[in-house]
């Protein structure tokens, strides 16, 4: 039984070394083993296990396109995006767009969601905006 939320989180394709060169592959994917899938403040699982996993594609010059999956509640959850990085000094900012689609939701679409975000950070000091258009169940 696990106390805490328990991560594990494998990254793989993130880099090769040959030789005295060091090649950064543009394709990553990471795994998540947990307890339970809270997301602001609910959980998504009713506190069972949950299993995540992500490809990120870095088009470069601060472009990224993935896609997250995950079990939920009542099926499986995909949240794809894309998020332009950034930095100007010492002030790093992150502007992007997320669409959470749910296959309990395939057919009647109540569930899914867009949301878009902007964020900044300076030091150990950040905040990001998200702003949706949520549908509400009838």
């Amino acid at each position: 039984m696990f106390q805490n939320l328990v991560y594990n989180y494998i990254s793989i394709f993130n880099s090769v070394s040959l030789a005295e060169d060091k090649i950064q592959s543009a394709v990553s994917a990471n795994i998540t083993i947990a307890n339970d899938y809270v997301w602001r403040g609910k959980t998504q699982t009713n506190g069972k296990k949950v299993v995540q996993i992500g490809f990120d594609y870095d088009v470069g010059n601060g472009l990224v396109l993935g896609i997250l999956s995950s079990n939920v509640i009542n099926g499986a959850e995909f949240n794809y995006y894309i998020s332009y990085l950034g930095e100007v000094g010492d002030f790093d900012y992150e502007v992007g767009y997320i669409a959470y689609r749910y296959s309990e939701d395939a057919i009647f679409n109540r569930l899914n969601f867009d949301e878009i975000y902007i964020g900044g950070s300076y030091s150990d000091l950040g905040f990001t905006y998200y702003i949706g258009n949520g549908k509400k169940n009838t």
